[in-house]
This record gives C-alpha cells, sequence and structure tokens, in this order.
C-alpha cells in the first residue's frame, strides 16, 4: 500500500473544487505549475488559513482541531513558497489506499 505525503493530504482536504489550484496540485503529485499557479495557490491556502482562524462554523470547530488544520495549512503554504516549478513531490500515478 502507497502512502500519500500530507502535503498532498492537506490540499485534497481543503481544494475548493476540481477546478481550484489545490486540487491541481494535489492531483499532479504535489506540483507548482506557474508562477500565476503558485500566486493561486498562496490565495487559496490563505483564505483557507483565514477560515480557520475567524470564520469557522461553531460545528466545524467541534469537529476539529484548528490549530492542528492551521499548522498543515502553514506547512503546504511554506512549501508553495518555496517549490521549484514543474516539479512533481511523489508519483501523481501511484494508487493510495
Amino acid at each position: 500500500m502507497a502512502t500519500m505525503s500530507q502535503l498532498r493530504l492537506t490540499a485534497y482536504e481543503w481544494h475548493g473544487g476540481g477546478g481550484s489550484p489545490l486540487y491541481q496540485f494535489a492531483s499532479t503529485g504535489g506540483k507548482v505549475h506557474s508562477e500565476e499557479h503558485r500566486q493561486d495557490l498562496v490565495s487559496e491556502i490563505e483564505k483557507n488559513i483565514r477560515y480557520c482562524e475567524v470564520e469557522a462554523s461553531p460545528q466545524w470547530l467541534e469537529e476539529n482541531d484548528r490549530d492542528a488544520e492551521i499548522a498543515c495549512l502553514t506547512r503546504l503554504l511554506a512549501h508553495v513558497w518555496q517549490a521549484e516549478v514543474g516539479v512533481e513531490i511523489e508519483d501523481s500515478k501511484n494508487n493510495f489506499e
């Protein structure tokens, strides 16, 4: 059984739909496709962090660990800022269970 990196899992958990920057990142092996994609990723991740910090519903807060989610998103954001354009962090073709 293969495992997926925490960065890709976070992107899959927080993406805004099939066409979103985070979905594109996660589904292509954790790849930043271009500088424009990087900026779109940063924007989407920062929006998600803001949600955790100030916009989360009481129900979401009961079901999730806000600090842990922010930590995962912050690690993903740091990676996106330093990632080399066009380089996968892992093989996107592996089957994950």
